[in-house]
């Protein structure tokens, strides 16, 4: 039937396909200047968007049966619209902001707003969401700036002086998320030390993204649980989404 189920979920693929190509477009036009300076910035956030709406269907295709698929694109298409319409409208009221002062003040509103989209989409009840920020001076180091989710706001700074801090560095400038399902069972690398560390972190299970735009590397969005084996790699690209619009928000 025209109107099912089925025949939304495939119609929202090709809108997201359209709007895919839409962004690689204005990318295109963008960098041999055929968009005038003035309006490049209304064209840069069309294309971000699309592109990370784009990272959503990954998941669409996890879901193997064909039943479940209709059941849970119904579900995923309205939670999606739901938690990511307030972001979007605010990220481009960003990036038109007036001046200097007034975009300042919407980012910092904005990534509230994006850390409680990330710990909700993931669905899982204690998990939380934090944004570290990369910093060069006077030393490397990644450390927390805002946290969503449970009562305990995240504390770890991230050096070069610690093999899970150089692990952690060399993630962001790789631009590699880090996956832990088990921090005591299956550590990532480097991280045996800060396992054995009295201040051993209480979440079991991680995930940890490079919140990057072209060359510049701003931090990471992390989601953490106190469960094991409670986020997985599964979980990836809904939090790879959403480091990618706190990177737009940010930059």
């Amino acid at each position: 039937m025209r109107g099912s189920p089925k025949n939304r979920a495939m119609l929202v693929a090709v809108a997201v396909a359209i709007l895919l190509a839409a962004a690689y477009l204005c990318a295109g036009l963008i960098q041999f200047d055929i968009i005038a300076s003035v309006d490049k910035w209304k064209w840069i956030a069309a294309g971000v968007v699309a592109s990370l709406i784009g990272g959503l269907l990954p998941v669409r295709e996890q879901l193997r049966n064909a039943k479940a698929l209709e059941d849970a694109a119904i579900g995923f298409n309205v939670a999606i619209n739901d938690i990511l319409e307030p972001i979007v409208s605010h990220l481009g009221g960003t990036l038109i902001a007036p001046d200097l002062r007034a975009r300042r003040s919407r980012q910092q509103q904005g990534i509230p707003m994006i850390l409680a989209a990330a710990a909700r989409l993931v669905g899982s009840a204690r998990v939380r969401a934090c944004w570290l920020k990369y910093e060069d001076n006077p030393t490397e180091r990644i450390a927390p700036v805002m946290s969503h989710g449970r009562a305990k706001n995240a504390t770890t700074v991230f050096k070069a002086d610690t093999p899970y801090g150089y692990a952690t560095l060399q993630a962001l400038k790789e631009n590699r998320p880090l996956v832990c399902e088990d921090v005591d069972t299956n550590p990532p690398a480097g991280w045996t030390e800060r396992m054995a560390l009295p201040t051993r972190p209480e979440y079991k299970s991680f995930l940890a993204v490079p919140v990057v735009l072209g060359d510049t590397a701003y931090g990471m969005l992390t989601v953490d649980s106190v469960t094991p084996n409670d986020l997985s790699r599964d979980d990836l690209p809904l939090v790879m989404l959403m480091a990618g619009l706190l990177a737009a928000m940010i930059a």
